[in-house]
């Protein structure tokens, strides 16, 4: 019967099976240094990202803010005054009736720089919200600012007593980039005299900050 003797490991042995454990651990201390540094960089990644987008929609906003600002540096600011109400009898010589039209002249005044196109004068008349019956629509084809030009709006002779009648005073007209601007005053017939009661009121055709 043969006895097969059990030898203990040797130190070499051990020394190997250390070298192995520590080979193993310098790998995953490897592999998760370098995942640590792989969501560094991820997140590096995205914060430069972020960043680009916000520099970005910063350069789009001031983009827009400028060519706001140059639209508006070249259209010009209008508004109305009166200068006169001239009562216009006429007799009709069929009827032997007479009827007073009423003719408001008006200045268009236009402040700051730039041009207006086809300014367009229409009376509203507040009680219906429609424009009077043969009231007129007066047009100024083109006025350049720092200007001002001159048109008369014809009303009908209902105009003419001692009433108050309210209208809204619309000007529309398109600036040098062919953009709709209106504008409003509110105004009335009193004493049988027209009068404009308060400051423009301005629709831009941009956004008012």
């Amino acid at each position: 019967m043969l006895l097969v003797a059990a030898t203990s490991p040797s130190v070499t042995d051990w020394m190997s099976a250390l070298g192995t454990d520590f080979a193993a651990v310098g790998t995953v201390a490897a592999l998760i240094l370098l995942g640590i540094q792989a969501f560094l960089l991820s997140k590096q990644t995205s914060e430069l990202r972020r960043q680009n987008q916000v520099e970005a929609k910063g350069r789009r906003e001031d983009d827009e803010r400028a060519r706001m600002e140059f639209r508006s540096k070249h259209t010009p600011f209008l508004s109305l005054e009166v200068v006169d109400t001239i009562p216009e009898t006429t007799l009709n010589v069929r009827t032997g009736i007479s009827t007073t039209a009423i003719g408001v002249a008006l200045k268009v005044h236009a402040d700051g720089a730039g041009v207006a196109h086809n300014v367009i004068v229409t009376p509203v008349l507040m009680e219906g919200l429609a424009q009077p019956a043969h009231a007129t629509t007066a047009v100024i084809p083109f006025l350049r600012a720092p200007g001002e030009g001159m048109l008369t709006l014809a009303f009908p002779p209902g105009m003419w007593d001692d009433e108050a009648h309210w209208f809204r005073l619309e000007v529309r007209f398109l600036n040098m980039f062919n953009e709709a601007v209106i504008l409003a005053h509110s105004a009335r017939f009193k004493h049988r005299k027209f009068e404009i009661t308060d400051a423009p009121v301005y629709e831009w055709p941009w956004p008012i900050p």
